[in-house]
C-alpha cells in the first residue's frame, strides 16, 4: 500500500510541474518575444528647385532603430554636382531634374529619394567696344554680376576741358532688361566716377528713366574748376536682367551726348564718338 501511496504522489508532482511550465495552458501568451521594429528612412526635403551652383541641406531620419547612421549618394553621376555624407548638395551648372537617395545603414534595404529640379538662370554679357575711338562703355568687373551689369564711360584720344557733360541712352528690350541704380544705395540712376568733384550734396548729379531711356548728367562744382576727360571714368549706368528674359542681344544707343563748358554752355557731341559693346542674354 505505501508503494501505491509513493507512486500516485510522483506522478501527482510530475503533472503539476508540467502544468506550472507550460502556463496554465493559457494560450501560450508568455512564449512569443514582441515583433521586431520596422525601420524607416525619411529625407527631407522631398522636392526643391535650385539654381545651378546654389547649395542645398538635406536631411535623414531614420526609425524603427537606434542607429542613425546613413549613407548619400547621387542618383545621377556625371552631372557636375556633389553631395557630402553630411548631405549638403551643391547643384550642376546643367539645368534639369536630378535626384538624392539617402540609405540606412543598419537596413540596406530601406532608403529614401529626393528630387532635385535645377535651373541655369538667365545672365547679362558684354563683350567691350575696340578701342580707338572717343567716348566708350566698358564693363566695370569688380561691379557687374550675373545679372547686374555696371558700364563704365571712359574717355580715348579726348584730351579737351570740360566741367561736365549730359547724355541720353536707350536700349529696345523693355522685356528683358531695365536701367538700375548702381549701387542700391545710390541717391541717383547714375554714379559719378573719379574725373568731377559733384559735391557732398551731389547736386550736380541728375538722371531720369523713362521705359528704355536714361537721362543723365554729371557736372563739376565750381564753374571755373574744368577737368580733362581724358582722366578715368567720367560715369557708370546700370542694367538688370528682368525675369523670363530670354536669350537675345540687346542693342544700346546713345540718342544725344553734350559737353558741359566752362561758361555754362553746351556743345553738342557726335553720338558716333561713343561707343557700345556687344550686351546679350544667355
Amino acid at each position: 500500500m505505501k508503494i501505491k501511496h509513493a507512486i500516485i504522489a510522483f506522478f501527482t508532482t510530475t503533472l503539476a510541474f508540467f502544468v506550472s511550465c507550460s502556463g496554465g495552458g493559457g494560450g501560450g501568451g508568455g512564449r512569443d518575444n514582441p515583433p521586431s521594429a520596422t525601420i524607416a528612412v525619411t529625407i527631407a526635403p522631398k522636392s526643391i528647385d535650385i539654381n545651378s551652383g546654389e547649395t542645398q541641406q538635406f536631411t535623414a531620419t531614420v526609425t524603427g532603430t537606434n542607429d542613425q547612421r546613413v549613407t548619400w549618394s547621387l542618383v545621377e553621376n556625371g552631372t557636375g554636382a556633389t553631395l557630402s555624407q553630411n548631405g549638403l548638395y551643391t547643384a550642376p551648372t546643367v539645368s534639369g531634374t536630378y535626384h538624392i537617395k539617402v540609405v540606412s545603414v543598419a537596413n540596406a534595404s530601406k532608403s529614401d529619394t529626393a528630387t532635385v529640379n535645377v535651373t541655369v538662370p538667365r545672365g547679362l554679357n558684354y563683350t567691350d567696344p575696340t578701342s580707338g575711338y572717343g567716348f566708350r562703355f566698358v564693363k566695370n568687373t569688380a561691379l557687374t554680376t550675373k545679372t547686374h551689369l555696371v558700364l563704365d564711360l571712359v574717355a580715348t584720344q579726348q584730351s579737351s576741358q570740360c566741367a561736365g557733360f549730359a547724355i541720353t541712352v536707350s536700349h529696345d528690350s523693355a522685356n528683358a532688361v531695365s536701367w538700375a541704380k548702381v549701387s542700391p544705395t545710390d541717391k541717383s540712376m547714375v554714379q559719378n566716377g573719379a574725373v568731377f568733384s559733384i559735391g557732398a550734396e551731389q547736386t550736380g548729379l541728375m538722371a531720369t528713366t523713362s521705359g528704355t531711356q536714361i537721362k543723365a548728367i554729371v557736372s563739376q562744382k565750381g564753374v571755373g574748376d574744368l577737368k580733362n576727360l581724358n582722366n578715368g571714368v567720367l560715369a557708370s549706368i546700370a542694367l538688370d536682367i528682368k525675369d523670363g528674359a530670354t536669350p537675345c542681344t540687346i542693342p544700346l544707343t546713345v540718342e544725344k551726348f553734350e559737353i558741359i563748358n566752362g561758361n555754362r554752355t553746351i556743345t553738342s557731341i557726335s553720338t558716333g564718338s561713343v561707343r557700345f559693346g556687344t550686351l546679350t542674354i544667355n
